[in-house]
């Protein structure tokens, strides 16, 4: 199966996260303009030209053949969505029980993440 635009450029605005650039950063170090980068993130039909393209992933500090190395391996991996999960844990008391100390953890590193700045965690509606 050929690869989808909204695939590649999901994978793109995540390696784009990742790399915490903003897309002004993005374009001058890749010399385009800062408007391409945003249509790379927003345009959910047509992908840009090629060379744009190759130019925004030079833009993010990672060599053109790495990024779409990396968008194959992620592509094959099997993907987990919350359903998936939430299934699971419905017919498995281990893993409901896995679940319920996998929530207490994060619980507690927002709490003490929370402490470090000053601000209290909110309260579940």
């Amino acid at each position: 199966m050929g690869w989808q635009w909204k695939q590649v450029r999901e994978y793109y605005r995540e390696r784009m996260r990742a790399a915490k650039r903003k897309q002004k950063d993005i374009a001058a170090a890749g010399g385009i303009r800062q408007s391409s980068v945003s249509k790379i993130l927003h345009n959910q039909n047509l992908g840009p030209s090629v060379e744009i393209f190759l130019n925004a992933v030079e833009g993010l500090g990672i060599p053109v053949s790495e990024f779409f190395r990396q968008f194959e391996r992620a592509r094959s991996e099997p993907t987990v969505r919350a359903h998936d999960i939430d299934v699971v844990i419905a017919h498995d008391e281990d893993a409901r029980d896995l679940a319920r100390v996998l929530q207490r953890i994060i619980d507690r590193r927002v709490a003490l993440a929370l402490e470090r700045k000053g601000g209290r965690p909110r309260t579940k509606r």
